[in-house]
């Protein structure tokens, strides 16, 4: 099989986490066990245009690609994110769809492990809870997120325990597994609407780590 696609969603870090989007639908791709054997992989940015050649494989909600070659053929717009309600999201049917989120992040805190530099954060959205994380993020960050509205943009996934998750991402190692909870992958676009309400004492309280 050949995609042409865009890439929505990268680590740059570990080179893993790779989802694609052909304008209408996301991809998860796996990641490679020889990764320098299939092209350009280590080199991918968000937005970058790519071809990949390969096969599908069976995954949690639908076919992974299972990557061959991996080749840059320009850029471009990242796609127009989908508004789904959190009912649909909670279905599996939209995974890797690139969405957009308005929240209030009701908690947050970092990755235990300390060479997994992530940010976690729990938004309130509609009737339920989703799942942020994030990798470009600073230190204080934590302590301005907790109450904050916000809007994400990013990659649906689902995990069996994001918070242990390599990467932080919705799947473990390339198996996805199914959670009620749904995760938005390092939302590629960030913004506070409105800033946090609570008192200093009433965030300290909060603070899980």
């Amino acid at each position: 099989m050949r995609v042409r696609a865009i890439v929505s969603h990268f680590d740059e870090q570990w080179d893993t986490g790779l989802i694609v989007h052909d304008g209408e639908f996301g991809q998860y791709v796996n990641t490679p066990k020889q990764p320098e054997r299939v092209g350009e992989w280590k080199n991918l940015q968000r937005g970058d245009v790519i071809e990949i050649e390969g096969r599908t494989v069976r995954g949690g909600f639908a076919p992974n690609i299972e990557p061959a070659s991996v080749r840059k053929v320009g850029r471009a717009p990242l796609p127009t994110p989908k508004i789904i309600p959190f009912t649909s999201m909670l279905t599996g049917r939209h995974d890797c769809d690139y969405v957009e989120v308005n929240g209030v992040i009701q908690r947050a805190w970092f990755a235990s492990d300390p060479t997994n530099r992530t940010l976690f954060a729990d938004v309130a959205y509609e009737e339920g809870v989703l799942r942020a994380t994030f990798w470009d993020y600073k230190p204080d960050d934590l302590a301005h997120l907790i109450d904050a509205r916000v809007q994400l943009r990013g990659n649906v996934g689902h995990g069996s325990d994001p918070l242990l998750a390599r990467e932080g991402l919705a799947w473990n190692s390339d198996q996805q597994r199914h959670s009620p909870l749904p995760c938005i992958r390092r939302p590629l676009e960030f913004c506070v609407m409105l800033p946090q309400t609570a008192t200093p004492r009433d965030l300290a309280a909060r603070y899980e780590s």
